[in-house]
């Protein structure tokens, strides 16, 4: 059973920040504006109306618009979701040696969403480029390594303070540790953001791994964190996401393993990894 840290989480996908949702209505306006751009440059002509942004947040067109007013509006925006996507997306760059051409061809096919951000529109990214029909078995395992990263950063969004309450538990367990004649009374609890995703290739697991190989992605502090579990230590893990929380003596009880000696290495194990909580 190994863990690693994954690369830092990047400022705008920190699991902390918390992104308000669009106004009711506001992605259909946004939708019909950018269609109504589309439509004014593949005319033959514009007879012109200007865009400007009104104060419910939707586009408005005023007479006298040019038609470079708008290629420049849309090569703007353009050119901004590219170097988001880009920035996002760069893991990836040892796997997609053309990402920047697939990105350019995503822009073209998917519009974004209102008050879209980074993360939602490079994963729905991930998920386009994992429908292609010429994707690689090492390419795969990029796309599920990223992929498993912003689901537990959504997590995280999602479940706030479920996770700061677990991280604030997790923050005194070398004191539990430590404390050796309170084992019987240890009371256990799972890490809440977390996602198991499953690699087909040895990229990113060790040569002692079985493939396919399932991985556990977790939240640690500001990072995202892996855990390769044994099937022994899958049964036990499983065992705990059902009783958890739940005391040691609990868990030895209900066990279908009640190895006490086992459990309490586990128990380390997992407690030092940031996969449970002490309390």
């Amino acid at each position: 059973m190994k863990t690693n840290p994954t690369h830092p989480t990047p400022r705008d996908t920190d699991p902390f920040i918390k992104h308000n949702g669009p106004k009711a209505g506001a992605d259909e306006q946004y939708r019909r504006d950018l269609e109504r751009i589309s439509r004014l440059l593949l005319g033959s002509g514009v007879t012109g109306r200007r865009w400007s942004r009104a104060s419910s947040g939707s586009l408005t067109f005023e007479a006298g618009t040019r038609r470079a007013d708008i290629q420049a509006f849309q090569g703007d925006t353009f050119q901004k979701r590219f170097d988001k996507l880009s920035a996002q997306l760069e893991f990836l760059r040892p796997a997609f040696a053309d990402l920047g051409i697939l990105i350019e061809e995503y822009i073209s096919q998917v519009l974004p969403d209102a008050y879209d951000h980074s993360v939602a529109d490079g994963d729905r990214m991930l998920g386009w480029l994992a429908e292609r029909d010429d994707v690689t078995e090492e390419q795969h395992d990029f796309l599920a390594c990223q992929r498993a990263r912003h689901a537990v950063e959504e997590l995280a969004r999602a479940e706030r303070w479920k996770h700061l309450r677990f991280q604030e538990c997790h923050s005194v367990v070398g004191t539990a540790l430590r404390e050796r004649t309170s084992r019987s009374t240890w009371r256990i609890q799972v890490n809440p953001i977390r996602v198991w995703t499953t690699f087909r290739t040895r990229r990113f697991v060790g040569e002692e791994a079985e493939l396919p190989a399932h991985l556990l992605f977790f939240a640690r502090g500001g990072l995202v964190a892996t855990a390769v579990l044994d099937l022994e230590s899958q049964v036990y893990w499983n065992e705990l996401v059902e009783f958890s929380p739940c005391t040691f003596v609990q868990w030895l009880r209900l066990s279908a393993l009640p190895d006490r000696r086992r459990l309490l290495k586990l128990t380390r194990r997992l407690a030092r990894m940031g996969l449970v909580a002490l309390v």
